[in-house]
């Protein structure tokens, strides 16, 4: 039995030891469930979208598919920079919600992020027919408004469906009235100001804006002094203060009790006539004042024979002096003085006599007693003002030019006694240039800022937009260049069609597909330009897969070498950059392909072949055979038309074709770009 029991032990501790060793080996290789986003994942990783915008309209949705350079899934939040233009759920879904333009930011945990633009729009753009503004018709011929007050301008732009509406707006006096991008007009001081809209292909169109003072209303009245005796023939100018100073309406009538004994006129001068007592009043606004004035015939008048001052004086701008007057004799009886500035925009003066200086520049004060004796001093206005800026005005608050265009923008600072020397600066001097007295200088495509700097700091800045025009038969080249082209005309063609794509990847159909977009531009710049040819793969210098010439232009202008539809086709394609993904010639290799055995109506193509705009088509009857090459801008499934594309030979223009509904459509193929382009 002892025995028996000794086995079992040994039994039992056999497997108690095994037990052990199967626990520390799940312990071992079973991987253990990590505690954090961080521990799941140690390697950095780049966060990233597909696509760098995304183009919808009102109340679509869109839904970003997040991707990381490890492959390797994180935690993602996102987050709208406006939510009134389009939110963006937990999980990464957009919702479009009014016209406008946002970003949408994703984060992970380890800082990472990136954004895509959402442009939400209620039309599609046409990137086919641009339509000129031709007239901009202000709904009003003249406006008036107070000082302080805004106002918004109405206008309409002629005709309704012109492409760009973009409209600048310039004020030919800030100080007067300012006015925004938008026609947003801000009385600040009385005066008439022009305002002119400008678009950009340089319709004009002007209004006067008449800017009123407040009307501040008067609360009390005061007549100076209270009561006085003067003698027969003596004359004395009464002061009429106003409560408060600055009422809009200063109009007064001045009035005597007994004119027999004190006569006075329009502007409260009085005269003794005889002995006696008479009162004075005056009324303004509804109030009156007055005084009460003694002729006693016994005074001995004392008339001034001479007066005199210093004969000149030196301020800075802002500064302010109180003229001294000598009288002759000193014991004259009627010491009242009219003080006169011959130019007030350099210096002013008050009736006690206080000058102060404006600009620089010089005046002549004129000091004049009430017996016609006069007095003269020459005030000089020189060097810095001493009065510190509050504020500086700008003509025009944004500018949109082209390349190779200038505009002036002026600058005002306020007060005017403040120095009026600004320090000009361009945020990005690459795309604009502004000289010191504020010239704006359009160099290359692109957006920057414009600032106007005051010597105390305060500053002003402006909107500089630098663009190509929109391509028109007016824009268009007329003539083939001779010879060989220059490196200017080339870079300037360049970046004209560089502008041009790139604005249609972002206002595109659907900026999702941006690629499709610039295809299609590229196409339509083309169809304008003509003349400047290229030569790309499939050409006579590229073979299938060959990158070695892809330099863009043929620099080379001959009427043997130029863009046949194959050309036309694969340089349209090359501007959407796809030569990163497949060799451009190869590109048709990897797009999905669909043909019919013989023509086929119209209808057809539009409602049964799923044929977009963006596509490729070839005309031929055999998949081998090569054909005639185009490109789809436009499918009208309401008007039943398509419109192509396509250049004929090397020595055709190219040109745009409408295929209408009921027609024979004499191409067989059809080519659904890869994924890349978008579909």
């Amino acid at each position: 039995m002892k025995q028996i029991l000794n086995n079992k032990s040994l039994l039992y501790l056999i497997i108690l030891v095994i037990l052990f060793i199967i626990c520390g080996l799940v312990y071992v290789f079973i991987p253990k469930k990590p505690t954090s986003i961080e521990e799941e994942v140690t390697e950095e990783s780049t966060i990233y979208f597909e696509y760098n915008n995304v183009a919808l309209k009102p109340g679509e949705t869109f839904q970003l598919e997040t991707q990381f350079s490890d492959n390797n899934q994180r935690e993602v939040i996102y987050v709208s920079n406006d939510e009134s233009v389009a939110t963006v759920s937990s999980t990464g879904e957009i919702t479009a919600l009014k016209e406008g333009i946002t970003n949408i930011d994703a984060l992970i945990a380890s800082g990472e992020e990136t954004s895509i633009q959402v442009v939400v729009s209620k039309e599609t753009i046409a990137l086919v027919e641009i339509i000129p503004i031709e007239e901009i018709k202000i709904n009003s011929s003249n406006v008036s408004i107070k000082s302080g007050q805004a106002y918004q301008l109405s206008y309409d732009v002629l005709p309704s469906n012109a492409t760009n509406k973009e409209i600048m707006w310039e004020t030919d006096d800030a100080r007067i009235a300012t006015v925004t991008d938008t026609g947003l007009v801000t009385g600040r001081t009385s005066g008439t100001v022009t305002l002119t809209a400008y678009s950009t292909n340089n319709v004009v169109a002007s209004i006067n804006v008449t800017v009123e003072a407040l009307t501040v209303t008067l609360t009390s009245l005061e007549l100076a002094p209270y009561s006085m005796t003067i003698g027969v023939g003596d004359t004395y100018q009464l002061t009429t203060y106003y409560s408060p100073s600055n009422i809009t309406n200063k109009s007064t009538q001045y009035s005597s009790s007994n004119s027999s004994i004190v006569s006075v006129n329009g502007s409260g001068l009085i005269t003794g006539v005889k002995s006696g007592s008479a009162v004075i009043t005056a009324t303004s606004n509804g109030k009156t004042a007055s005084t009460t004035i003694t002729v006693d015939q016994s005074i001995n008048i004392i008339q001034v024979t001479s007066i005199s001052s210093i004969s000149s004086l030196n301020l800075s701008v802002g500064e302010s002096s109180n003229i001294s007057v000598t009288f002759l004799p000193s014991d004259a009886t009627n010491k009242n003085l009219v003080w006169v500035s011959s130019n007030k925009n350099v210096a002013t003066v008050d009736n006690k006599g206080k000058v102060t200086a404006v600009s620089n520049g010089t005046s002549t004060i004129t000091i004049k007693s009430t017996n016609g004796k006069t007095s003269t001093v020459i005030v000089t206005v020189e060097g810095e003002s001493t009065v510190e800026a509050t504020e500086v005005l700008l003509s025009m608050s944004s500018i949109t030019l082209e390349p190779g265009q200038t505009k002036q923008l002026r600058a005002t600072i306020l007060p005017l006694t403040a120095s009026q020397d600004v320090t000009w600066f361009s945020g990005q001097e690459s795309v604009a240039t502004v000289s010191s007295t504020g010239l704006v200088s359009a160099l290359s495509y692109g957006t920057t800022t414009i600032s106007a700097l005051s010597s105390d700091g305060k500053v002003a800045k402006a909107t500089i937009k630098v663009s190509y025009p929109d391509i028109t038969p007016a824009t268009a080249a007329k003539s083939a260049p001779s010879g060989s082209m220059t490196e200017e005309e080339l870079t300037k063609i360049n970046a004209h069609l560089a502008s041009y794509v790139d604005e249609a990847e972002i206002n595109g159909f659907n900026g999702k597909y941006g690629n499709r977009a610039r295809v299609m531009a590229a196409a339509y710049w083309l169809v304008y330009n003509p003349y400047y040819r290229v030569q790309y793969v499939w050409g006579y210098l590229s073979q299938v897969g060959d990158k070695e010439n892809f330099n863009g232009w043929n620099p080379e202008w001959s009427s043997t070498v130029g863009l046949e539809c194959q050309n036309f086709v694969m340089w349209s394609l090359w501007q959407a950059g796809a030569y990163n993904n497949y060799p451009t010639a190869s590109i048709l290799q990897h797009s999905t392909h669909t043909s019919v055995s013989s023509n086929v109506s119209v209808d057809e193509w539009v409602n049964n072949m799923g044929v977009e705009a963006g596509d490729i088509i070839r005309r031929s009857r055999t998949d081998t055979a090569n054909g005639h090459w185009a490109i789809v801008m436009e499918v009208n499934k309401e008007e039943c038309y398509i419109l192509v594309a396509h250049a004929s030979d090397p020595n055709s223009d190219t040109l745009l074709t409408k295929y209408k509904c009921g027609s024979t459509f004499n191409y067989q193929h059809l080519y659904k770009l890869p994924d890349f382009y978008g579909n």
